[in-house]
């Protein structure tokens, strides 16, 4: 019974790096884009946190 169960999470543990080898990768981190949204810009694939890394305000570009 043990090793079925064993067997059973191998076999799952497989199928999910398998899943996530086939998703697209960030052009920044180069890590698999595992949300649900991605952004291309040019034809290139970003993550949402390496376009949050990205954000800018206005203010912050404001001269005083």
């Amino acid at each position: 019974m043990c090793r079925d169960v064993l067997d059973e999470f191998e076999q799952y543990d497989r199928e999910q790096t398998e899943a996530i080898e086939r998703l697209p990768r960030c052009s920044v981190c180069g890590e698999p884009i595992q949300g649900d949204i991605l952004f291309e810009i040019h034809g290139e694939l970003y993550c949402e946190d390496c376009i949050d890394d990205c954000r800018k305000y206005v203010d912050e570009y404001i001269n005083d």
